[in-house]
């Protein structure tokens, strides 16, 4: 059963926006910039360009431009992740694209994070009560983080080169 952007987003503990990408990894460009020696497993499978151009509708145009940048992340993967009334519902005024970011976002992050590898924009030394140094969007001491998955899961967490004590 699909469940909406928002209430995904809502459930993570994340308000349903976009985050500022210049000061996350993105360089002069905006595109994000990956750590050398990065390697995802997800491959695109649908290419983006199908859905832009005239036949394209604007849910479509919209999880198109959502994609940019991510190479992780298709068009499809954000359409197959909306649930039934998130599609019936879609009005671009009501419905920004930047939610969609953001979705598609955080369908980028889980794929990186499955696979032992910090998001680009995750690059921020931070400090997890259970996982110890993580590297985080941002200098954060958390109780528990998106790392933990991983430490119940034993998969891979890259951590910081040196401990750094993060902001409260």
């Amino acid at each position: 059963m699909n469940t909406s952007v928002g209430e995904i987003l809502r459930r993570a503990g994340l308000e349903p926006v976009c985050p500022d990408l210049s000061r996350h990894g993105a360089g002069e460009s905006g595109q994000l910039q990956a750590r050398q020696g990065t390697v995802s497993r997800h491959v695109p499978t649908v290419p983006t360009q199908k859905y832009k151009g005239a036949n394209a509708t604007p849910l479509e145009q919209c999880a198109a431009g959502a994609c940019e940048g991510l190479d992780n992340v298709t068009t499809a993967d954000v359409l197959g992740g909306l649930a039934p009334e998130d599609i019936a519902d879609f009005e671009p005024r009501s419905f920004p694209p930047k939610a969609l970011r953001a979705f598609a976002l955080a369908l980028s992050a889980t794929r990186w994070r499955q696979d032992g590898i910090a998001p680009p924009w995750w690059n921020s030394p931070a400090r997890c009560d259970r996982c110890g140094d993580v590297y985080l969007w941002a200098p954060l001491h958390v109780a528990g983080c998106p790392w933990c998955w991983n430490r119940l899961h034993g998969v891979k967490i890259p951590r910081p080169p040196i401990h750094v004590e993060p902001r409260e």
